[in-house]
């Protein structure tokens, strides 16, 4: 598995897994995305240099993507994995593969609602401290050169 960097190409990918029914149930904003509002965001994605998106690639599969929304210091994660490749680790392995791709000392992050028991152990797995409850949802973080 790899990372690489997700490109105007990956639009229906992106599309069709931010739609899927479990990773709507997982996001904060469970509404159905239109095809015009992703096609709108994506260019903002693409354009945005503090945006860092990826796909996740298995050899010549798309498997997944993971995105760092980078401010203050501070880099928010967001991954999704396709449906026939959950519960198999990838969303772990992204989220160690991820650290690789951070530039700067920086605070990443991700916001986990606590019925995603699968994306808290992915966190867990990879390294990731549980920092804080935040009522509906799990803080877990990671900082690029933290002293052991």
């Amino acid at each position: 598995m790899w990372l690489r960097e997700a490109t105007w190409e990956d639009r229906d990918f992106l599309f069709e897994l931010a739609n899927d029914e479990q990773v709507r149930a997982n996001s904060f904003s469970q509404e159905t995305i239109k095809y015009e509002d992703h096609i709108n965001w994506l260019v903002n994605k693409l354009n945005d240099p503090n945006c860092k998106l990826f796909i996740c690639m298995d050899e010549n599969e798309k498997i997944g993507q993971i995105r760092l929304d980078i401010s203050n210091r501070k880099a928010k994660i967001s991954f999704s994995v396709v449906e026939a490749k959950r519960g198999q680790g990838i969303g772990t392995k992204m989220l160690e593969l991820i650290k690789d791709k951070v530039e700067h000392e920086l605070l990443v992050f991700g916001e986990v609602k606590k019925e995603n028991q699968s994306s808290q152990r992915s966190f867990i797995k990879a390294g990731y401290l549980q920092a804080e409850d935040d009522g509906d949802y799990f803080i877990y973080e990671w900082v690029k050169n933290r002293k052991a």
